[in-house]
């Protein structure tokens, strides 16, 4: 359900902006140019902007074209990696979780009890872990 046109603009609004009858954008003019808008905002000039979408290069995820061509995950490999020439690094592929599980049974075997300590070494985050030493403890 609408509440009308915009008594600006025209635009069909579902709710009026700040009890004037205005949409979001008349209003923030009328508050950046310090009088009442009183034309429509102006048309975008030429054809709306399309982004293709191919296969990263680097990972083969269909979202491909970010930057470069790459995903965005690989765009960010590459500048977390000191943009190496020869592009982003392959994904580490970490290991699912019984093989977490088995680690972090070894390493409480080992003596290592902190859950910081077993989250730094298996790489994971430290709710992670309690949540492995709870499933843990459930185990016969």
């Amino acid at each position: 359900m609408d509440a009308g046109p915009c008594t600006c603009c025209g635009r069909v609004l579902l709710l009026p902006y700040r009890r004037q009858g205005w949409c979001a954008s008349c209003y923030s003019r009328w508050r950046a140019l310090g009088k009442p808008p009183s034309l429509p905002p102006p048309a975008r000039q030429g054809a709306p902007r399309t982004r293709l979408l191919a296969a990263c290069p680097s990972c083969g995820n269909d979202e491909g074209g970010y930057c470069r061509g790459w995903c965005a995950r690989c765009y960010r490999r590459w500048l977390r990696t000191g943009r190496p020439e020869q592009g982003p690094p392959p994904p580490q592929r970490s290991l699912d979780k019984a093989g977490h599980l088995a680690d972090c049974q070894y390493l409480l075997e080992q003596g290592i009890t902190s859950a910081a300590e077993l989250a730094r070494r298996l790489g994971v985050h430290p709710d992670t872990v309690r949540g492995y030493l709870r499933e843990l403890r459930t185990r016969p």
